[in-house]
This record gives structure tokens, sequence and C-alpha cells, in this order.
């Protein structure tokens, strides 16, 4: 993606994974994040002919860690077209699973027009039961704000074996870069059925092809603990 801060943990987490295929991130049993380890995605895809390697490191909670790697690639003649592949390996006190799948965006109008839309969509199969577990069907829309200050709100479907249903999927995410090598980066989240979620942080770019992201997570769920995330993007 062109500007990420791409996607929060336990049950996120896996989502935010996905979503972000990948994408798309908050509990134990979880898919994935866009974006980096952002949960909510905006619209662009890589530039054409290029590909970036998506990797996180979240801490959930006291007993419960994810680890994430994202490659994807948008080809010179599908330009409006990525492809990209997860793997989230999540780990947590007697239980361990690696959730694989892959996921495509497909921008139907970049936000360098004003607004921007783009269809996201991605399955994983976890290794702990050996079949499909979870699904997602994104739209993506980014509104340029001026100023360096970007909106992008993500509306879809999400389907986990575990619910045994399809579930709604809103989120709301301002990112602000208007320096070259630094930005900031807010957004909410919530899940139909689940808990809200909401998650910050900074973004460092030492040069064009890198992303360092520092995110701190919470789920208004009843719990106590925040979740703490790393993200590196590298493009090539």
């Amino acid at each position: 993606m062109i500007t990420r801060f791409p996607p929060s943990r336990r049950r996120w987490a896996i989502w935010a994974a996905i979503l972000s295929l990948g994408m798309a991130m908050a509990s134990a049993n979880s898919a994935w994040a866009a974006g980096g380890a952002h949960v909510v995605d905006d619209s662009e895809v890589e530039t054409p002919g290029s590909c970036h390697v998506e990797t996180s490191v979240a801490r959930l909670q006291a007993n419960a860690a994810l680890a994430v790697i994202s490659p994807a690639c948008t080809p010179e003649l599908l330009p409006n077209l990525e492809l990209g592949f997860s793997a989230a390996y999540n780990a947590t006190t007697g239980h361990t699973n690696l959730a694989i799948g892959p996921a495509i965006k497909w921008q139907l109008r970049s936000s360098s027009s004003g607004l921007g839309f783009a269809i996201d969509a991605s399955l994983a199969w976890g290794s702990a039961n050996h079949r499909i577990e979870n699904a997602s069907f994104i739209v993506p829309i980014s509104v340029p704000l001026g100023e360096g200050l970007t909106a992008n709100l993500d509306a879809g479907t999400v389907w986990a074996r575990a619910d045994v249903r399809a579930a709604g999927f809103l989120g709301a995410q301002l990112v602000w870069q208007e320096r070259t090598d630094l930005g900031l980066m807010m957004e909410t989240f919530d899940r139909t059925g689940g808990a809200v979620g909401v998650q910050s942080g900074v973004r460092w770019n030492p040069n064009p092809n890198t992303d360092f992201d520092l995110l701190v997570s919470h789920e208004f769920d009843g719990s106590a603990h925040a979740n703490a995330t790393v993200g590196l993007t590298k493009r090539f």
C-alpha cells in the first residue's frame, strides 16, 4: 500500500491479519490486519510491479502472543490488483495455531482521485483443526482530508467457524503523516457480537521502502489488559 498504518488482539488479532491480506487485527482465536499491524485498511494497493512483506509481533495478554508475516505484490499487468498471502502464529497457554491463507485486494478507485475504495477478500486455514477457520469480505474507503490527514473506513462481513455464522465488521481510522518520516494513527473497530476495540500508535519511515510501527490497543470486553504490537514493513 502507499500510505499504510495499516490491522489488536485476541479474536481481533487473527481478524486483523485476515483483513489486511494482509490484514486487517484481537482474541486468542482471531484472524488478521491491514496496513502492516493496523486493523483498519485503506483503499490503496502496492505500487504496480512492486511487492512488500509485512511482519508484526503482538503481546495479546500476559500468556498470549501473535506473530504475523504477510507478503503481497501488485503485477504491472494488473495495476489495480494486490495479491497476498499471510501466516499468523498464535500461542496461548496450552494451545498453538498457525493460520495461513490467501487474500486479494481489488482497487476500484484510488484516493488520489479524492475518494478511494476497494474490495478485500481472504480465507484462513488453521493448523489446530486442519480446516478453513475464517473468511472475510471488506470494503475499505479512503478520504483525503488535507494537511497530511486521511480517514479510512472499513465495512463488511467476517466469518469464523467457531461462531458458525457471519458477523458484520466496521472500522474507522485517522492517519496523519505530514512529515515524510513520522506519522500518527488512531482507529476503532467493532465486530457484531464482539467487543469494541481501539488502537493507536506511531509509524516511522527511515526510508521510502521501510515502515516501523509501534502500537497499543485495548478491547472493551471487561478485561484490564492492553495489547502491544511492533511491526515492520519492507517494500521491494
